[in-house]
């Protein structure tokens, strides 16, 4: 598709002279801009239903913020996840307006993204806290209207972001690609994935958005290995470090697979692409190391203060408990750093531990029906289905048939290709 920007200096000098250069005319220039324009226009409609829905979907449903009291014991629990959310957005502003601190870099350190209670991520809590009403006070077991007040703010605030990165994706992709797949991207990666999150006073829209630009980085450093982009790719993974752990797998990868891939060129001696390095392939990492440190380093000094490891998280543990109960109470046994230095040696929940507490058979069952749980709630989610005797109680989900949606569109998708292949053998 030609599209109405011209190519970069830096693109053009780095294109060989040898190369036939694809002439430009008016009617080529003309259809760039009307497919530009109908991508824009698609953006706009695709934004403002977005809005709409997302108003419904917060007037309607997501209102219940606890506490609330436990059937067998009558415990009363106000730890809701958004409520718990509310809490640690109010202890980070009271920490924040209590903190004092000499030096510039104990300012720098305060003013970032830090505090953490081992379970919920730094960065959504230090955002909340920006928008938390003044007569909001931390109090775990009651809801007050100021709650109440803060929970919506939340919620909008999610929506706002994920429709600003919306608008931002929808303006790049209609540079370089034709209208239908910009809608296609955009009602999936909307009603699919950043819309329902995004009502819910909760760190996974700020994880979505800052992994997605992450992969992106790093799916472009295998193709040119440039150094800013390694520090793009710092900075942006350790912001999706701050809002939620699971980023690591995705570093993990990205490390293998750079790897393979400088030693498949050293070993078969091929000629260095001007595009991709291996100089840079090393100092990228050193680049890389500092931008992810200067993101996360005050997290790191946080938990390794408050539990004597840098990483820590209580989630990491809850994995190696057969149900949320055990690591509950693990979570309650252990909260700070004396408590982890009295655990009997060889009781730390790991790999290793819940091998030698486990059979083979146990966790082979384990794995299949936790993979087959998460896919399945994934691909179709539970389907609300409303009673046509009572009044209308609002939506649930969007997209609830995700699996269908996907499947029509991966028919689609090979059809194309298959299309296009044998066109090519022709």
């Amino acid at each position: 598709m030609s599209v109405p920007f011209n190519p970069s200096p830096q693109a053009m000098e780095r294109e060989p002279a040898s190369s036939p250069k694809r002439p430009v005319t008016l009617v080529s220039l003309e259809r760039g801009w009307v497919e530009f324009g109908i991508s824009a226009l698609a953006l706009t409609l695709i934004l403002a239903l977005c809005w709409y829905l997302a108003g419904q979907l917060i007037q309607q449903t997501n209102q219940r913020l606890g506490p609330v009291r436990d059937v067998e014991t009558g415990q009363v629990r106000g730890d809701q996840d958004q409520k718990h959310n509310i809490s640690q957005a109010l202890l980070t502003r009271d920490e924040a307006a209590a903190a004092t601190s000499e030096g510039w870099s104990g300012t720098l350190h305060q003013g970032m993204p830090h505090r953490t209670d081992g379970v919920v991520a730094p960065l959504w809590p230090w955002v909340a806290s920006r928008l938390a009403p003044q007569e909001a006070v931390y109090s775990p077991l009651t809801v007050s209207e100021a709650d109440r007040e803060f929970f919506v703010r939340g919620k909008w605030a999610n929506v706002s972001i994920v429709l600003v990165f919306l608008w931002c994706l929808g303006l790049v992709m209609a540079r370089s690609f034709r209208p239908a797949a910009v809608v296609t991207v955009l009602l999936l990666g909307a009603f699919g994935a950043l819309l329902p999150r995004a009502v819910y006073f909760q760190p996974e829209p700020l994880y979505y958005l800052f992994f997605f630009l992450s992969w992106v980085c790093a799916v472009r450093l295998l193709i040119q290995n440039d150094l800013w982009l390694h520090c793009l790719f710092g900075v942006l993974s350790g912001l999706a470090y701050l809002s939620k752990t699971s980023v690591e797998p995705l570093l993990l990868t990205w490390f293998a697979v750079s790897a393979w891939r400088f030693l498949g060129g050293w070993f078969r001696k091929e000629e260095q692409e001007y595009r991709w390095t291996s100089r840079n392939h090393f100092f990228g990492l050193i680049i890389f190391t500092l931008g992810w440190m200067a993101v996360v380093s005050p997290r790191y000094s946080y938990a390794e203060e408050k539990w004597g490891d840098a990483r820590f998280t209580y989630p990491q543990a809850w994995m190696w408990f057969d149900n949320f109960a055990q690591g509950e109470d693990w979570m309650r046994n252990y909260p700070d750093k004396a408590a982890l230095e009295q655990m009997p040696e060889g009781t730390k929940p790991s790999l290793w531990h819940y091998a030698k507490t486990h059979t083979t058979e146990q966790m082979a069952s384990r794995l299949v029906d936790g993979y087959w749980r998460t896919m399945s709630h994934w691909l179709a989610p539970g389907i609300v289905k409303q009673n046509p005797a009572r009044p209308f109680t609002g939506w649930r989900v969007l997209l609830d048939r995700r699996g269908i949606y996907l499947g029509a569109l991966a028919v689609v998708f090979l059809g194309t290709a298959v299309l296009m292949w044998s066109r090519r053998r022709a």
